[in-house]
């Protein structure tokens, strides 16, 4: 279970574990938020380092979500197995 601070209100939201395919398309979308919440942070910062190494985070949570998107079997997709 994990604990959200979003807009002063707690949010208590359930982790699916990560072992399937399944769980890997909620994954990808999840990266794919990360990486332009990361995005706008580093386009905030005025130090050349710390941009760059955010700017790294970023692309690196891209590479993550494309990895999960094409590795993932969505919910509702009944033709595709689950291994």
């Amino acid at each position: 279970m994990v604990a959200l601070a979003q807009s002063g209100i707690l949010a208590v939201r359930e982790r699916v574990p990560m072992t399937s395919p399944s769980s890997w398309f909620s994954l990808a979308r999840e990266c794919q938020m990360r990486a332009a919440e990361t995005r706008a942070r580093a386009d905030e910062m005025k130090e050349v380092e710390p941009k760059a190494i955010m700017l790294r985070i970023a692309a690196d949570y891209e590479r993550l979500a494309e990895w999960a998107e094409k590795n993932s079997v969505p919910w509702w997709d009944k033709k595709r197995s689950v291994s």
